[in-house]
Protein backbone atom coordinates (compact mmCIF):
# COMPACT_ATOMS: atom_id res chain seq x y z
CA UNK A 1 0.00 0.00 0.00
CA UNK A 2 1.47 3.37 -1.04
CA UNK A 3 1.74 6.41 1.20
CA UNK A 4 -0.88 8.32 -0.85
CA UNK A 5 -3.43 5.56 -0.30
CA UNK A 6 -2.62 5.39 3.42
CA UNK A 7 -3.07 9.16 3.73
CA UNK A 8 -6.39 8.97 1.87
CA UNK A 9 -7.66 6.19 4.12
CA UNK A 10 -6.60 8.02 7.27
CA UNK A 11 -8.31 11.20 6.07
CA UNK A 12 -11.56 9.33 5.50
CA UNK A 13 -11.68 7.97 9.04
CA UNK A 14 -13.62 9.87 11.72
CA UNK A 15 -10.58 9.97 13.96
CA UNK A 16 -8.62 11.89 11.35
CA UNK A 17 -11.33 14.52 10.95
CA UNK A 18 -11.65 15.10 14.68
CA UNK A 19 -7.92 14.98 15.31
CA UNK A 20 -8.24 12.09 17.75
CA UNK A 21 -6.30 8.86 17.72
CA UNK A 22 -7.98 5.80 16.31
CA UNK A 23 -9.35 3.49 18.97
CA UNK A 24 -10.31 -0.14 18.56
CA UNK A 25 -14.04 -0.78 18.87
CA UNK A 26 -15.23 -1.88 22.28
CA UNK A 27 -16.65 -5.39 22.47
CA UNK A 28 -19.96 -5.91 24.21
CA UNK A 29 -20.39 -8.14 27.22
CA UNK A 30 -22.25 -10.68 25.09
CA UNK A 31 -19.43 -10.96 22.56
CA UNK A 32 -17.44 -14.19 23.03
CA UNK A 33 -14.24 -12.38 21.94
CA UNK A 34 -14.47 -10.15 25.00
CA UNK A 35 -12.16 -11.38 27.82
CA UNK A 36 -14.86 -10.37 30.34
CA UNK A 37 -17.48 -12.47 28.58
CA UNK A 38 -19.20 -14.96 30.89
CA UNK A 39 -19.86 -18.29 29.24
CA UNK A 40 -22.45 -20.89 30.19
CA UNK A 41 -19.85 -22.65 32.33
CA UNK A 42 -18.87 -19.39 34.07
CA UNK A 43 -22.52 -18.70 34.90
CA UNK A 44 -23.10 -22.20 36.29
CA UNK A 45 -22.91 -22.64 40.06
CA UNK A 46 -21.13 -25.42 41.93
CA UNK A 47 -24.08 -27.82 41.95
CA UNK A 48 -24.66 -27.26 38.24
CA UNK A 49 -21.03 -28.05 37.42
CA UNK A 50 -20.99 -31.02 39.79
CA UNK A 51 -24.09 -32.60 38.24
CA UNK A 52 -23.64 -31.21 34.66
CA UNK A 53 -26.98 -29.41 34.91
CA UNK A 54 -25.79 -26.69 32.50
CA UNK A 55 -25.98 -29.30 29.69
CA UNK A 56 -29.74 -29.83 30.14
CA UNK A 57 -30.78 -26.71 28.12
CA UNK A 58 -28.65 -27.97 25.21
CA UNK A 59 -30.49 -31.30 25.36
CA UNK A 60 -33.85 -29.55 25.09
CA UNK A 61 -32.61 -27.35 22.22
CA UNK A 62 -31.42 -30.41 20.30
CA UNK A 63 -34.76 -32.15 20.92
CA UNK A 64 -36.78 -29.14 19.70
CA UNK A 65 -34.60 -28.78 16.61
CA UNK A 66 -34.99 -32.47 15.78
CA UNK A 67 -38.77 -32.24 16.15
CA UNK A 68 -38.88 -29.30 13.73
CA UNK A 69 -36.35 -30.88 11.30
CA UNK A 70 -34.01 -27.92 11.82
CA UNK A 71 -30.25 -27.94 11.84
CA UNK A 72 -28.32 -27.24 15.02
CA UNK A 73 -26.39 -23.96 14.76
CA UNK A 74 -23.28 -22.76 16.55
CA UNK A 75 -25.31 -20.34 18.64
CA UNK A 76 -27.26 -23.26 20.11
CA UNK A 77 -24.18 -24.95 21.59
CA UNK A 78 -22.70 -24.43 25.04
CA UNK A 79 -20.23 -21.56 25.29
CA UNK A 80 -16.89 -22.13 27.02
CA UNK A 81 -14.71 -19.74 29.08
CA UNK A 82 -12.71 -17.15 27.19
CA UNK A 83 -9.39 -18.50 28.48
CA UNK A 84 -10.11 -21.87 26.82
CA UNK A 85 -10.85 -20.43 23.39
CA UNK A 86 -8.48 -21.05 20.52
CA UNK A 87 -7.15 -17.48 20.29
CA UNK A 88 -6.03 -17.04 23.93
CA UNK A 89 -4.56 -20.55 23.94
CA UNK A 90 -2.64 -19.74 20.77
CA UNK A 91 -1.12 -16.66 22.41
CA UNK A 92 -0.19 -18.71 25.48
CA UNK A 93 1.46 -21.37 23.29
CA UNK A 94 3.46 -18.75 21.42
CA UNK A 95 4.66 -17.15 24.67
CA UNK A 96 5.94 -20.49 25.93
CA UNK A 97 7.53 -21.39 22.60
CA UNK A 98 9.30 -18.01 22.48
CA UNK A 99 10.44 -18.58 26.07
CA UNK A 100 11.93 -21.93 25.07
CA UNK A 101 13.67 -20.33 22.09
CA UNK A 102 15.06 -17.49 24.23
CA UNK A 103 16.58 -19.99 26.67
CA UNK A 104 18.26 -21.84 23.83
CA UNK A 105 16.21 -24.99 24.38
CA UNK A 106 14.84 -27.24 21.68
CA UNK A 107 11.33 -26.08 20.83
CA UNK A 108 8.79 -28.61 22.07
CA UNK A 109 5.13 -27.96 21.28
CA UNK A 110 3.91 -30.67 23.65
CA UNK A 111 5.57 -28.97 26.64
CA UNK A 112 4.03 -25.65 25.58
CA UNK A 113 0.58 -27.25 25.52
CA UNK A 114 1.09 -28.93 28.89
CA UNK A 115 2.35 -25.66 30.37
CA UNK A 116 -0.66 -23.71 29.14
CA UNK A 117 -3.10 -26.37 30.37
CA UNK A 118 -1.24 -27.39 33.51
CA UNK A 119 -4.02 -26.53 35.96
CA UNK A 120 -6.77 -28.47 34.12
CA UNK A 121 -4.35 -31.38 33.72
CA UNK A 122 -3.39 -31.37 37.41
CA UNK A 123 -7.03 -31.07 38.46
CA UNK A 124 -8.01 -33.99 36.23
CA UNK A 125 -5.05 -36.02 37.50
CA UNK A 126 -6.14 -35.38 41.09
CA UNK A 127 -9.70 -36.48 40.27
CA UNK A 128 -8.38 -39.59 38.57
CA UNK A 129 -6.28 -40.49 41.63
CA UNK A 130 -9.34 -40.03 43.86
CA UNK A 131 -11.38 -42.27 41.55
CA UNK A 132 -8.72 -45.02 41.61
CA UNK A 133 -8.42 -44.88 45.39
CA UNK A 134 -12.22 -45.06 45.74
CA UNK A 135 -12.36 -48.13 43.52
CA UNK A 136 -9.60 -49.78 45.52
CA UNK A 137 -11.33 -48.85 48.77
CA UNK A 138 -14.49 -50.50 47.46
CA UNK A 139 -12.68 -53.84 47.48
CA UNK A 140 -11.77 -53.37 51.14
CA UNK A 141 -15.38 -52.45 52.02
CA UNK A 142 -16.76 -55.47 50.19
CA UNK A 143 -14.34 -57.68 52.13
CA UNK A 144 -15.52 -56.23 55.45
CA UNK A 145 -19.16 -56.60 54.38
CA UNK A 146 -18.65 -60.27 53.52
CA UNK A 147 -16.96 -60.84 56.89
CA UNK A 148 -19.99 -59.33 58.64
CA UNK A 149 -22.35 -61.72 56.88
CA UNK A 150 -20.14 -64.68 57.74
CA UNK A 151 -20.30 -63.77 61.45
CA UNK A 152 -23.92 -63.97 62.75
CA UNK A 153 -23.19 -61.56 65.59
CA UNK A 154 -22.15 -58.80 63.21
CA UNK A 155 -24.79 -59.40 60.54
CA UNK A 156 -27.39 -57.11 62.17
CA UNK A 157 -25.08 -54.33 63.39
CA UNK A 158 -21.84 -53.61 61.51
CA UNK A 159 -23.13 -54.90 58.17
CA UNK A 160 -25.49 -51.92 57.79
CA UNK A 161 -22.72 -49.45 58.52
CA UNK A 162 -20.33 -51.02 56.00
CA UNK A 163 -23.13 -51.16 53.42
CA UNK A 164 -23.87 -47.44 53.95
CA UNK A 165 -20.20 -46.55 53.60
CA UNK A 166 -19.98 -48.66 50.45
CA UNK A 167 -22.99 -46.85 48.95
CA UNK A 168 -21.39 -43.47 49.68
CA UNK A 169 -18.10 -44.52 48.14
CA UNK A 170 -19.91 -45.76 45.02
CA UNK A 171 -21.65 -42.38 44.69
CA UNK A 172 -18.36 -40.49 45.03
CA UNK A 173 -16.71 -42.80 42.49
CA UNK A 174 -19.59 -42.10 40.10
CA UNK A 175 -18.95 -38.36 40.27
CA UNK A 176 -15.17 -38.75 40.05
CA UNK A 177 -15.43 -41.02 37.01
CA UNK A 178 -17.63 -38.58 35.07
CA UNK A 179 -15.56 -35.51 35.90
CA UNK A 180 -12.35 -37.35 35.07
CA UNK A 181 -13.64 -38.26 31.58
CA UNK A 182 -15.07 -34.77 31.12
CA UNK A 183 -11.74 -33.14 32.02
CA UNK A 184 -9.58 -35.31 29.77
CA UNK A 185 -11.93 -34.79 26.83
CA UNK A 186 -12.10 -31.04 27.34
CA UNK A 187 -8.44 -30.12 27.59
CA UNK A 188 -7.61 -32.57 24.79
CA UNK A 189 -9.95 -30.59 22.56
CA UNK A 190 -8.62 -27.29 23.94
CA UNK A 191 -5.04 -28.24 23.09
CA UNK A 192 -5.94 -29.32 19.57
CA UNK A 193 -8.01 -26.19 18.87
CA UNK A 194 -5.18 -23.90 20.00
CA UNK A 195 -2.60 -25.62 17.80
CA UNK A 196 -4.86 -25.59 14.73
CA UNK A 197 -5.53 -21.89 15.29
CA UNK A 198 -1.79 -21.29 15.62
CA UNK A 199 -1.18 -23.06 12.29
CA UNK A 200 -3.88 -20.96 10.65
CA UNK A 201 -2.43 -17.72 12.02
CA UNK A 202 1.06 -18.64 10.83
CA UNK A 203 -0.18 -19.51 7.33
CA UNK A 204 -2.05 -16.23 6.92
CA UNK A 205 1.17 -14.32 7.69
CA UNK A 206 3.21 -16.06 5.00
CA UNK A 207 4.11 -14.32 1.79
CA UNK A 208 2.67 -15.38 -1.56
CA UNK A 209 6.02 -16.89 -2.56
CA UNK A 210 6.12 -19.03 0.59
CA UNK A 211 2.51 -20.16 0.23
CA UNK A 212 3.15 -21.45 -3.30
CA UNK A 213 5.89 -23.70 -1.89
CA UNK A 214 3.60 -24.98 0.83
CA UNK A 215 1.46 -28.01 0.10
CA UNK A 216 -2.16 -27.91 1.20
CA UNK A 217 -2.10 -31.67 1.64
CA UNK A 218 0.77 -31.43 4.11
CA UNK A 219 -1.19 -28.91 6.17
CA UNK A 220 -4.24 -31.17 6.18
CA UNK A 221 -2.08 -34.13 7.18
CA UNK A 222 -0.47 -32.06 9.94
CA UNK A 223 -3.80 -30.85 11.33
CA UNK A 224 -5.52 -34.23 11.00
CA UNK A 225 -2.80 -36.66 12.12
CA UNK A 226 0.06 -34.94 13.92
CA UNK A 227 -2.15 -32.71 16.06
CA UNK A 228 -4.14 -35.78 17.12
CA UNK A 229 -0.97 -37.08 18.76
CA UNK A 230 -0.92 -34.11 21.13
CA UNK A 231 -4.63 -34.58 21.78
CA UNK A 232 -3.97 -38.20 22.78
CA UNK A 233 -1.11 -37.05 25.02
CA UNK A 234 -3.51 -34.70 26.78
CA UNK A 235 -6.07 -37.49 27.10
CA UNK A 236 -3.73 -40.13 28.54
CA UNK A 237 -1.24 -37.78 30.24
CA UNK A 238 -2.90 -37.88 33.68
CA UNK A 239 -2.81 -41.69 33.65
CA UNK A 240 0.99 -41.61 33.50
CA UNK A 241 1.07 -39.68 36.80
CA UNK A 242 -1.84 -41.32 38.61
CA UNK A 243 -0.99 -44.85 37.47
CA UNK A 244 1.90 -45.22 39.91
CA UNK A 245 -0.21 -44.10 42.86
CA UNK A 246 -2.89 -46.61 41.86
CA UNK A 247 -0.34 -49.43 41.62
CA UNK A 248 0.94 -48.67 45.12
CA UNK A 249 -2.57 -48.50 46.58
CA UNK A 250 -3.62 -51.67 44.78
CA UNK A 251 -0.51 -53.48 46.00
CA UNK A 252 -1.32 -52.44 49.58
CA UNK A 253 -4.84 -53.87 49.27
CA UNK A 254 -3.52 -57.11 47.79
CA UNK A 255 -1.04 -57.32 50.67
CA UNK A 256 -3.97 -57.17 53.10
CA UNK A 257 -5.79 -59.90 51.21
CA UNK A 258 -3.02 -62.33 50.18
CA UNK A 259 0.12 -61.31 52.05
CA UNK A 260 3.62 -61.45 50.58
CA UNK A 261 2.58 -63.60 47.63
CA UNK A 262 0.97 -60.53 46.01
CA UNK A 263 4.47 -59.21 45.24
CA UNK A 264 4.67 -61.70 42.38
CA UNK A 265 1.81 -60.04 40.50
CA UNK A 266 2.88 -56.50 41.35
CA UNK A 267 6.48 -57.26 40.40
CA UNK A 268 5.32 -58.66 37.08
CA UNK A 269 3.37 -55.47 36.30
CA UNK A 270 6.33 -53.25 37.19
CA UNK A 271 8.72 -55.45 35.19
CA UNK A 272 6.61 -55.04 32.06
CA UNK A 273 6.90 -51.23 32.16
CA UNK A 274 10.43 -51.11 30.59
CA UNK A 275 9.30 -53.61 27.95
CA UNK A 276 6.29 -51.46 27.08
CA UNK A 277 8.49 -48.35 26.93
CA UNK A 278 10.90 -50.13 24.56
CA UNK A 279 8.02 -51.23 22.33
CA UNK A 280 6.57 -47.70 22.33
CA UNK A 281 9.98 -46.23 21.45
CA UNK A 282 10.38 -48.68 18.58
CA UNK A 283 6.90 -48.00 17.24
CA UNK A 284 7.45 -44.23 17.48
CA UNK A 285 10.39 -44.50 15.08
CA UNK A 286 8.33 -46.38 12.51
CA UNK A 287 5.50 -43.87 12.98
CA UNK A 288 7.86 -40.96 12.34
CA UNK A 289 9.18 -42.65 9.19
CA UNK A 290 5.63 -43.33 8.06
CA UNK A 291 4.76 -39.64 8.53
CA UNK A 292 7.70 -38.67 6.32
CA UNK A 293 6.50 -41.04 3.60
CA UNK A 294 2.93 -39.77 4.00
CA UNK A 295 4.07 -36.15 3.60
CA UNK A 296 5.99 -37.09 0.47
CA UNK A 297 2.97 -38.92 -0.96
CA UNK A 298 0.71 -35.96 -0.21
CA UNK A 299 3.19 -33.59 -1.84
CA UNK A 300 3.34 -35.71 -5.00
CA UNK A 301 -0.43 -35.95 -5.11
CA UNK A 302 -0.73 -32.15 -4.74
CA UNK A 303 1.74 -31.65 -7.57
CA UNK A 304 -0.29 -34.05 -9.71
CA UNK A 305 -3.54 -32.17 -9.04
CA UNK A 306 -2.04 -28.69 -9.52
CA UNK A 307 -0.22 -29.55 -12.77
CA UNK A 308 -2.82 -31.90 -14.24
CA UNK A 309 -2.93 -30.06 -17.57
CA UNK A 310 0.80 -30.35 -18.05
CA UNK A 311 0.72 -34.03 -17.12
CA UNK A 312 -2.05 -34.73 -19.59
CA UNK A 313 -0.21 -32.89 -22.37
CA UNK A 314 2.97 -34.92 -21.91
CA UNK A 315 1.15 -38.14 -20.79
CA UNK A 316 3.09 -38.28 -17.49
CA UNK A 317 0.13 -39.46 -15.43
CA UNK A 318 1.22 -43.11 -15.56
CA UNK A 319 4.69 -42.28 -14.19
CA UNK A 320 3.21 -40.19 -11.39
CA UNK A 321 0.72 -42.93 -10.58
CA UNK A 322 3.58 -45.41 -10.20
CA UNK A 323 5.50 -43.01 -7.94
CA UNK A 324 2.47 -42.47 -5.70
CA UNK A 325 1.78 -46.22 -5.58
CA UNK A 326 5.36 -46.89 -4.47
CA UNK A 327 5.12 -44.26 -1.74
CA UNK A 328 1.82 -45.76 -0.60
CA UNK A 329 3.45 -49.20 -0.34
CA UNK A 330 6.24 -47.71 1.77
CA UNK A 331 3.62 -46.22 4.09
CA UNK A 332 1.98 -49.63 4.50
CA UNK A 333 5.33 -51.15 5.48
CA UNK A 334 5.51 -48.87 8.57
CA UNK A 335 2.02 -49.73 9.81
Amino acid sequence: MSKQVEIQINQDTPSAKTGQKYQTPQLSQNDERNPKYKSDIDKANFLSILNFIYVIPLTFRVWRKSQRNQELKEQDLITFPYSKRAEPLEREYMKRLERQNAKGKKINTAWAVFGALKWPILRTTFIQIIFCFLRIFQGYLIKRLIECYLDPELATTDAYWWAAILAGVLALAFYADHHWNDGTTKFGAYGKAGIVNMLYSKITRLSTHSITKLSAGQLINLAANDVNTIEMLCFFGPSVISGWACIIAGAALLWIYFGVICLLGVGYMIATVPIQMAIAHTSSKSRAERNIVTDERVRKTSELIQDIRLLKMYTWEIQFREVIAQLRKKGYCYQ
